[in-house]
């Protein structure tokens, strides 16, 4: 080892090759330590590290921020007064939450890690607790839901204190796809960038 031709990215190119091929392929190194933002500056942005949703993308900030103390901590009241019943003090859901009723329906699910709560949109979950399950499946007679509208008995803004203190228990794993899942279906009146005022 020694000579320059050691230090080449492509053994056996030689001259202005070798010096344009050993740029990508340090600029190629780099992006690999550096999550592809070397690549996209070194290449003068030609490479761009793909994301097959960004056109679905709409709004980066969820109405339920499990990292706003405040709000996690009125959402935490609200869940004990009008949902621990079912859902359970400790978010872990009914026992037997997975098995179907005689009418179809299920049990209340947890709505920590060990549930799915996490796998829908806040567009969803939304929706489903102001609505209720009656009325939001409607129009799909084959799915049964027991979960009660509390629209009623809940404002907007008391539904997302609770989903921000359900959210605080989940993985930031868990956090990463449930932001993903709600970037892909946004609320009404979100657009890119933010809420619409």
């Amino acid at each position: 080892m020694g000579g320059p031709e050691s230090m080449n990215a492509c053994p056996g190119v030689t001259g202005a090759g070798s010096t344009v091929m050993r740029g990508l392929f340090l600029a190629a190194a780099a992006a690999l330590l550096s999550g592809g933002a070397a690549v996209a500056e070194t290449s003068g942005g030609f490479m761009k590290r793909y994301d097959p949703l960004a056109s679905m993308k709409r709004a980066e900030h969820s109405p339920a921020d499990p990292d706003d103390a405040v709000q996690v901590a009125q959402g935490r009241l609200l869940y004990a007064e009008h949902c621990a019943a079912c859902h359970g003090v400790a978010l872990e859901g009914a026992v037997d939450w997975e098995t179907p009723e005689a009418d179809g329906s299920y049990r209340p699910p947890p709505h920590d890690d060990s549930g799915h709560t996490w796998h829908h949109s806040d567009r969803q979950l939304f929706e489903y607790v102001k609505l209720g399950g009656e009325k939001l499946f409607e129009d799909y007679p084959d799915i049964v839901s027991n979960m009660p509208g509390f629209g009623d008995v809940l404002s907007d803004d008391a539904i997302w204190d609770i989903f921000a203190f359900i959210k605080e228990s989940w993985s930031e794993e868990n956090l990463d796809w449930q932001r993903t899942v709600s970037q892909t279906d946004p609320l009404p009146g979100m657009a890119e960038g933010g809420a619409d005022d």
